[in-house]
């Protein structure tokens, strides 16, 4: 009998084993211990389930199963990039199509360094009272242009969150107007301001460095969203911003970035991104 027992030991035989077994005690035997053996086996699982280690491998494995592969799904530097696709996710300043600066890196992720790259440019670093990091760029660029000078010093085109940076700012350019950070573009002809998850909607005006929107509509008619900073003037063509060509008012595509414009004392305007030129302002990313 206890040979029997031992060759059908668990598993399919031992339902099988059951059925064939003739002698009634016998039977009684092989279920018992199968009862047993199942009783030993949950007790078992119990115990070693609310041991930590085991604990934390079956939630990983469950959110594994559910939600994919967590770990690609981390931006561990805030540039916009998944660690999966990015080559260096400790950098802010490399991610796939990042401008190529001369500085020995991989800055865009093709697998080579410094081809076709780009000088830095030549910039005033400042510091303001909160002690965060800034740059004033004076060469008269596009806004495109701007940002790639930005990007290649590691920062983006600045985003004004108070009047007292705004003062900073302010106090910090030229007297040329100066690109900050805020676009309404959303034409994916016009590189590096318009990302890949911004909403299509002219008039909703965005800081880039974080995808950020804060403004939505023309003139009067505008507001801010979500208890956002703004500081938009008001020029001899009216309260801005207005999305002005030249020639008439209208949502006609034309006017979609913004300067800092000292002629208003600090407050913005928007104009070309690319039929204009100005200076530009960084901030550390």
């Amino acid at each position: 009998m206890i040979s029997k027992l031992t060759r059908v030991a668990s598993g399919p035989a031992l339902f099988l084993r059951v059925g064939k077994l003739r002698n009634i005690r016998e039977r009684e035997q092989v279920i018992e211990t199968m009862m047993t053996r199942t009783h030993m086996r949950r007790n078992a699982w119990h115990a070693n389930f609310k041991k930590p280690t085991t604990m934390w491998l079956f939630f990983l494995l469950f959110t594994t199963a559910v939600c994919g592969n967590v770990s690609a799904e981390i931006d561990q530097d805030g540039d916009g990039f998944m660690v999966g696709n990015d080559c260096n996710d400790t950098d802010p300043s490399v991610w796939p199509g990042a401008p190529e600066a001369c500085d020995g890196v991989d800055d865009n992720c093709d697998g080579f360094a410094d081809e076709d790259c780009q000088a830095l440019p030549v910039c005033t670093a400042l510091t303001n009272t909160d002690g965060r990091n800034y740059a004033f760029c004076p060469q008269l660029t596009t806004m495109p242009e701007a940002r790639i000078s930005c990007l290649l010093l590691g920062m983006d085109l600045v985003e004004i969150n108070s009047q007292a940076e705004n003062d900073f700012i302010f106090n910090n350019i030229g007297v040329r107007d100066t690109w900050i950070g805020a676009t309404d573009a959303h034409d994916p002809a016009i590189p590096y301001l318009s990302p890949n998850n911004s909403s299509p909607h002219e008039g909703v005006f965005r800081w880039i460095r974080r995808n950020t929107e804060f403004w939505m509509g023309y003139g009067f008619a505008g507001q801010p969203l979500n208890g956002h900073y703004a500081n938009w003037g008001i020029t001899s063509k009216g309260p801005q911003p207005n999305n002005l060509n030249g020639n008439y008012y209208g949502p006609n595509q034309d006017e979609n970035c913004a300067v800092i414009r000292r002629q208003l004392n600090g407050r913005w305007d928007d104009i070309g991104c690319t039929n204009r030129k100005a200076n530009a302002f960084c901030e550390e990313l």
